[in-house]
């Protein structure tokens, strides 16, 4: 693991410019399974940073990026791919997209979501021949954070995917700091199809709150009713402009298997629907400060705190042979250990997963030693605006490095994970998140 500059400072505030033009060290060849470069531009408003995952691309060093070194054959060879062909539901919009074994790689992008000290999700994925022509592609986008991330989402789709077309939307719950910006994907871009679970159609007590296409809020639930009208609009939106809606329940899969969804279960889902609407409140403690070590294990606590709409997460599993990323939400506790369970019933295996999409921005109460011990990554990204002090917990930082990760934070800057893509130009490299002597209890 090398850089380019000196590290980013402990408030994740922007390098110098003039670090930008650094001469990188020499070149060091590394495992390519722990390989890893993280990119980011301090000239622009969104502090775009770009990680690398590494399959011995190249990117001219000139002052602006890095070159990647070190090849892994093994690795290379054993990352195969099918010939598959993935069919949009739509009649209307029918369009193969065909992935082959040739050339195939991945993108995964993180957009800074902050609003008001809250934290969200805004991710865009692509994968297949990443040089090659769109039809060689499949682009996903992955919640879309608050209205501004979408217009975010938006541009960086056009500007680095270079395409107005996603073939997959998904929503993995009806949070604000998750689903709101969807609404700006779906009216900009073409979407051929939108996963979204409907909790109306599951549920009495939530269809009753909807009365002409219009939901009430009011008391203590005003924002869980708030989450559920803008999901509501949205489902509202797809259909008015034809795009397929898919409730995306444990076993749903997309482009010949690649993709697949782990949880929730419909009967999961639904025992969850009950609580839906009820607000769990967790009483603030005063932060104390406690020693950590690497043979300290500070997540050790079962009890699953987590809201029942977080626990509706959509859990997805991006599975390229031995390449594995997996996508969790705002899952607790529970409805991952829910995922693990299958996945160990289908032979999957979710350890040393090449990246991690760390719940609920880092939450010390959607975490557990039991489930990290069952659900690891070499590469962990937390998306979490940095504006307060619980997201990410330094604890859920540690823990992920315990079991073999490094860990990225967004922190008002743009993150990208990529495997086999095209440099892009005047992105640098960075470091991971270090380990933290003292933590909060």
């Amino acid at each position: 693991m090398w850089t380019t500059t000196t590290d980013r400072t402990a408030t994740g505030a922007p390098r110098s410019a003039a670090s930008l033009n650094s001469t990188p060290p020499p070149h060091k060849k590394i495992r390519a399974t722990r390989q890893i470069s993280l990119y980011y531009v301090p000239a622009t408003p969104r502090q775009e940073r770009y990680r690398s995952g590494h399959n011995g691309a190249d990117s001219k060093s000139d002052g602006r990026a890095s070159r990647h070194v070190g090849s892994n054959p093994t690795l290379s060879a054993k990352f195969h791919f099918r010939w598959f062909v993935c069919y949009n539901a739509s009649k209307q919009k029918r369009q193969s997209v065909i992935l082959s074994t040739m050339n195939m790689g991945y993108e995964v992008d993180y957009l800074p979501v902050g609003e008001r000290g809250r934290s969200g999700d805004a991710i865009a994925l692509r994968f297949g021949n990443l040089s090659g022509q769109r039809k060689e592609q499949f682009v996903i986008v992955i919640d879309g954070g608050f209205l501004k991330s979408g217009e975010e989402l938006v541009d960086h789709i056009r500007t680095y995917y270079h395409t107005g077309q996603v073939d997959l939307v998904v929503s993995t719950h009806p949070d604000s700091d998750h689903a709101l910006g969807l609404r700006t994907v779906l009216e900009k871009l073409d979407v051929r199809e939108l996963a979204m679970h409907l909790p109306w159609k599951h549920a009495d007590d939530i269809k009753n709150l909807f009365k002409d296409n219009r939901i009430t809020a009011s008391g203590p639930e005003e924002r869980i009713e708030e989450s559920l009208r803008h999901a509501r609009d949205l489902e509202t939106l797809a259909i008015k402009k034809g795009i397929p809606i898919v409730e995306p329940f444990q076993g749903t899969t997309r482009a010949g298997g690649a993709i697949q969804v782990l949880g929730p279960s419909k009967n999961y889902y639904k025992t969850l629907l009950t609580d839906f609407r009820s607000i769990q409140m967790v009483t603030e403690k005063a932060v104390k400060r406690i020693k950590d070590s690497w043979h300290i294990d500070l997540l050790d606590d079962d009890k699953d705190t987590t809201p029942a709409e977080n626990n509706t997460s959509t859990i997805i599993l991006f599975n390229f042979d031995d390449h594995k990323l997996l996508f969790t939400g705002d899952a607790g506790k529970t409805a991952l250990l829910e995922a693990i369970a299958y996945a160990d019933k289908h032979e999957i295996s979710l350890t040393k997963m090449q990246f991690l999409d760390v719940p609920h921005h880092g939450s010390k109460r959607n975490l557990n030693s039991k489930i990290l011990k069952k659900m690891n990554a070499i590469t962990a990204c937390i998306s979490a605006s940095g504006n307060n002090g619980k997201h990410p917990a330094k604890k859920v930082t540690n823990a992920l490095q315990k079991h073999g990760a490094k860990v990225f934070v967004t922190r008002k800057s743009a993150l990208c994970h990529p495997f086999n893509a095209p440099a892009r130009r005047g992105w640098i490299t960075d470091s991971p998140e270090k380990f933290h002597d003292y933590v909060e209890e």
